[in-house]
């Protein structure tokens, strides 16, 4: 079953802890690893080109250490296979 998950970080209280999608993806790890790696998944990202993308890069490397119980080296080669693959896009200004 297909989920989405959301974060809005512009929404609240300027004094409330900002949720970013970065920080959703991790809290939904297992989720998003059957998706893009059990299922030959694809996520593409667009937005704003300032901290978002490497935010997500970050907690895709964070999920596939997580889940597949490998080193952050191993991680981040797996993550240019999925970019080589056209697997993992993103499409920022």
């Amino acid at each position: 079953m297909l989920s989405l998950i959301t974060a809005f970080s512009r929404d609240g209280p300027p004094t409330e802890k900002k949720v970013y999608i970065q920080d959703m993806m991790v809290m939904e790890k297992e989720k998003v690893y059957d998706y893009l790696v059990r299922q030959n998944g694809v996520l593409y990202i667009s937005g704003s080109s300032g901290k978002m993308p490497q935010g997500v890069k970050e907690a895709i490397v964070e999920i596939l250490c997580a889940e597949e119980r490998i080193e952050k080296e191993s991680a981040v080669d797996k993550l240019l296979m999925l970019q080589k693959e056209g697997r993992f896009m993103q499409e920022t200004w």
